[in-house]
């Protein structure tokens, strides 16, 4: 599930309505899946030649599609929450959020 095209399938539906409930399930139950609190670990190389220097690798972290997205709404809710209600003393520490 990649583009327009693909969300409009009936197979695109299905999925975004099982997505959708488990997004619905968290957000009025709390319940999430065990898997929202582990990560996997990721090695990329990240130079022309493949050697077994540590040096030339970088480890990222993958964690549950849901989850981030999760996060990223309730950031979003906490950012305009602080930008309505953050002291004078506190415009330096805040950022702007690009829709």
């Amino acid at each position: 599930m990649g583009s327009d095209k693909d969300l409009q399938s009936e197979e695109g539906q299905q999925s975004f309505r099982v997505w959708l409930s488990v997004v619905y399930e968290f957000w009025e139950k709390g319940n999430c899946s065990s898997y929202w609190f582990q990560g996997r670990v990721k090695m990329l190389f990240k130079n022309k030649d493949m050697n077994p220097d540590l040096g030339n690798w970088q480890g990222i972290m993958m964690f549950d599609a849901v989850s981030k997205i999760v996060c990223a709404i309730i950031a979003g809710r906490l950012t305009r929450l602080l930008e309505t209600k953050r002291m004078e003393d506190q415009n330096d520490f805040m950022f702007t959020v690009v829709p």
